[in-house]
């Protein structure tokens, strides 16, 4: 490789590096300065776009002419089929606009999708580990004020300048859009600053580290929102099990509160904590979670599901399953779950325009195959990142095993908690950000210099 190319190199995944902190500060600004206006997801749309247009010729010059390379050709190959059904799917949809530009208020059409896999693609070709720590840091430290402008909104502080669209709900939005969507948003705080306060070397990093966990998990809390509070759980079931697995590789740390004994008790006592906090508050997830149960219930058992119960997705989810023999092979087309729903299901008192399942969401709208694509995405990666930690552990290549432990449990979490939530612009690109960081690491560090 010359120097040229070198250099050429360090340039794009600098600009990538740029780009990606203009993407986290873009939507939660655009939220805001037109927020009071109504129509604000028009200039999220927007900003994901022309930031992917830069991503996208970014990436494209420095493959070229800087010799960035992708070493596992799986990734983009994947990624184009993804692509080429998306625009097939398009093409055979029931509204080719919607399928597009996507429906009013969420815009998650071809167009959208085609931002996301450029966002993952360009954050998994960035080779330089320094870059990615960082910009995380940066993720988290855009976290903080997100979560503390919750808070903001949840106890009527600063009334003159934070705006708060739910405040009869008593639960944080943020600047969001929405409770749930803040939620999803906390779940990826939540798992990549339990790995870095778990791992912190020293004691300053440590405090900071959980001031951020305990600013985010109190948010998630306060957002009311279950999907997020199921995501959690299972996030720190995972990281629990880790911990464990790897005990022994971990045994000679010297540091505070590094003993995975004390963080036991201390995860015990915190799990005390967080349902008294449930139990004394006018929070209303013990009563959801209640009746979730019954709908569950209700549900295997043939019983009654009606619009008004608390868990209405079991509705929506049985439903729309007997529109899978209709559209199992190219979908209805991208955002138009609405549509054949409703083509089927009367409206009752709510509109469904999207499954609140992204699982379901994606294979009524784009059908099997392309679920089989994100699946098979989601599964080799995992599998390709435990490969990693396996190899890191033999060789004790310890250095930034706190940024891709968190990458890696923050994955897990948002992925268990889409089982109850829907995509949305608001967070969606995070989460592919993300996923590209995680991806390009554990497929061999994705990209090298040749």
């Amino acid at each position: 490789m010359s120097d040229l190319q070198r250099y050429i190199s360090n340039i794009c995944q600098h600009f990538i590096f740029i780009l990606l902190i203009g993407l986290m500060l873009f939507i939660p600004a655009s939220h805001y300065l037109i927020l009071a206006a109504g129509n604000y997801y028009n200039a999220i749309q927007n900003s994901i776009y022309v930031l992917s247009l830069l991503l996208f010729i970014t990436m494209i010059f420095g493959i070229v002419l800087g010799g960035l390379r992708f070493n596992a050709k799986f990734i983009p190959v994947l990624i184009c089929l993804m692509t080429v059904l998306a625009i097939l799917s398009t093409i055979r949809s029931i509204n080719p606009n919607t399928s597009i530009w996507g429906t009013n208020g969420r815009f998650e059409g071809l167009f959208m999708l085609l931002s996301y896999y450029t966002i993952f693609l360009s954050s998994a070709i960035l080779n330089d580990d320094k870059l990615r720590l960082n910009l995380i840091r940066i993720f988290l430290f855009i976290g903080v004020v997100h979560s503390l402008y919750g808070l903001c909104q949840r106890f009527d502080l600063f009334e003159n300048i934070v705006i708060d669209r739910y405040a009869s709900y008593h639960a944080i939005s943020g600047v969001a859009g929405n409770p749930n969507f803040m939620g999803t948003y906390t779940v990826l705080l939540c798992g990549l600053a339990s790995a870095f306060f778990y791992f912190s070397k020293t004691i300053k990093e440590r405090i900071i580290y959980l001031i951020c966990l305990i600013l985010f998990l109190l948010t998630m809390i306060l957002t009311d929102a279950m999907s997020a509070l199921f995501g959690t759980c299972i996030m720190i079931i995972v990281f629990f099990v880790y911990l464990f697995l790897t005990r022994k590789q971990y045994s000679n740390y010297s540091e505070p509160f590094s003993s995975f004994k004390l963080l036991l008790v201390a995860m015990v006592i915190g799990i005390f904590g967080l349902f008294s906090l449930l139990l004394l508050t006018d929070n209303n997830y013990i009563e959801q979670i209640i009746v979730m149960f019954e709908d569950l219930e209700n549900l295997l058992t043939g019983g009654e599901i009606t619009v008004e119960s608390g868990a209405r997705r079991f509705l929506v989810w049985k439903e729309s399953l007997t529109l899978v023999p209709t559209y199992w092979l190219s979908g209805s087309g991208p955002d138009t779950f609405g549509e054949a729903y409703h083509a089927v299901f009367p409206v009752r008192d709510e509109f469904f325009n999207k499954a609140h399942n992204e699982y379901i969401q994606i294979l009524i709208t784009q059908g099997i195959p392309v679920l089989l694509c994100y699946l098979t995405l989601y599964f080799y990666t995992i599998k390709k990142s435990i490969n990693e930690f396996k190899r890191m552990y033999l060789k004790k290549d310890l250095k930034f095993d706190y940024l891709y432990i968190g990458l890696f449990i923050a994955v897990i979490g948002y992925l268990f908690q889409a089982i109850f939530n829907i995509s949305v612009i608001d967070v969606a690109p995070f989460f592919w950000m993300i996923l590209g960081l995680l991806s390009g690491w554990a497929w061999n560090k994705s990209s090298r210099f040749v």
